[in-house]
């Protein structure tokens, strides 16, 4: 009966989670390509919530949300790649390469479960 209630306040927090984390991280001293990244990544990942959140609800416009967040799931996945190339620490180096990859591992998912 509240399930719509339930599934979009979850969706909400999960984007207000991200958002919290995303302002942790930008304060530290990192990269400017770093925290694009995160900037970019916190975004994607609000995309694919709700998305997500609107393909289970059956609401219009589910469909092109998934691909805008699938779309921004490969950029992120692009980006990360680059920063990792880019790193001169070789474990931050392998650790972006292999997050990148499993972030591409997730683009695949999506499609598959879409």
């Amino acid at each position: 009966m509240g399930a719509d209630i339930l599934f979009t306040t979850g969706a909400f927090a999960g984007v207000a989670t991200a958002m919290l984390i995303l302002s942790f991280f930008v304060k530290q001293g990192i990269s400017s390509l770093e925290q694009f990244n995160f900037i970019f990544a916190s975004f994607t990942a609000a995309a694919v919530l709700l998305g997500f959140l609107f393909k289970v609800m059956h609401w219009p416009g589910a469909a092109k949300l998934i691909w805008v967040a699938d779309i921004g799931i490969v950029l992120s996945g692009i980006l990360l790649l680059v920063d990792g190339i880019r790193e001169k620490d070789p474990v931050r180096s392998m650790w972006k390469i292999l997050m990148m990859f499993f972030i591409l591992f997730l683009f695949l998912l999506i499609l598959l479960v879409a």
